[in-house]
């Protein structure tokens, strides 16, 4: 869910009545590709170059950026 999805007293939007099924349903398919996945992306040199250190943010530099919200909060920024 979205950061904005959530507000106080409850949320955005009800979940839409076949959520629940239309997860379920995900499920079901991911697990069967989810091995193509795996062999796919587990070291395949490109993916890890393009991906490895991408995404951390230290707290100083959240601080620097001045970054809030939910990426500052997993930074260690808790103001």
């Amino acid at each position: 869910m979205l950061v904005s999805y959530n507000y106080p007293g409850g949320v955005m939007y009800d979940l839409h009545p076949n959520f629940q099924k239309r997860v379920k349903e995900f499920l079901k398919h991911f697990r069967k590709v989810l091995p193509e996945y795996d062999s796919i992306l587990t070291g395949n040199v490109i993916f890890h170059q393009r991906t490895k250190g991408i995404g951390p943010l230290s707290l100083e530099d959240a601080i620097g950026y001045g970054v809030t919200g939910p990426s500052g909060r997993a930074s260690g920024y808790f103001m």
